[in-house]
């Protein structure tokens, strides 16, 4: 079943794309779409990341620090000269596993539409990647998030 996405999940989806394309990177990855949760302040997202950690501006320079230093794996290596036409970029394969896996989630926690609370869950199922384990070092958790929402809850 197709869940539709809210106006928050579009909103991440779509400053993701613009903040790629500003700082040159040639695909959306997770961090980006992290990122873009996290400064959509009034988004579901960020408003359960605030319930557990308090301070986002910490977790969004954690994950910068992450990419910036290269133990992410989002590199653009472009030049500045070079210009990405937005209709030709796309997710990575894990930010696409990602926003496919948020729909899941919020039929798991009985959403009437997917919003970016139900990204940061499926992002945060994706245990290997290193901006996962910068989460969870802050204590972020699956659990924790998941607790977060009340299930049939559309407003989180």
């Amino acid at each position: 079943m197709k869940m539709p996405f809210g106006d928050d999940l579009k909103s991440v989806i779509a400053l993701s794309r613009e903040s790629a394309i500003k700082f040159g990177y040639p695909m959306i990855g997770i961090d980006n779409l992290l990122l873009e949760v996290i400064g959509l302040e009034k988004g579901s997202g960020a408003t359960v990341l605030s319930k557990l950690l308090g301070d986002l501006n910490k977790v969004a320079e954690k994950i910068r620090n992450h990419r910036d230093t290269g133990l992410l794996e989002q590199s653009n290596g472009l030049s500045e000269e070079v210009v990405i036409p937005e209709n030709s970029l796309v997710l990575t394969a894990d930010a696409e596993v990602a926003v496919h896996g948020a729909s899941e989630e919020a039929m798991k926690h009985g959403s009437a539409m997917v919003d970016s609370c139900h990204l940061v869950l499926s992002i945060l199922r994706m245990s290997e990647q290193p901006v996962v384990q910068a989460l969870v070092d802050m204590g972020v958790t699956y659990k924790g998030v998941s607790n977060c929402l009340k299930p049939g809850r559309t407003d989180q």
